[in-house]
């Protein structure tokens, strides 16, 4: 079996990655392979994002994309 890949999607905000995970997900599982769409954690944050987010939110972020992954 081949190795996992992860792919990421990057971009500022509004600019639909969302929608272009979603396509990009259902092209490749329509061809065959497996896949899986991991979850955006900011968006679960309790301590604020974006301009209010402060260093320790930041860390959060972070620790939270590397346990869902």
């Amino acid at each position: 079996m081949p190795a996992a890949r992860k792919i990421a999607f990057i971009g500022s905000h509004s600019v639909r990655k969302t929608n272009a995970v979603h396509s990009f997900a259902g092209a490749v599982g329509r061809s065959g392979r497996s896949v899986e769409v991991g979850r955006e954690v900011v968006r679960f944050s309790p301590m604020g994002m974006n301009e209010r987010a402060t260093p320790e939110a930041q860390l959060w972020v972070i620790m939270a994309q590397i346990r869902e992954e």
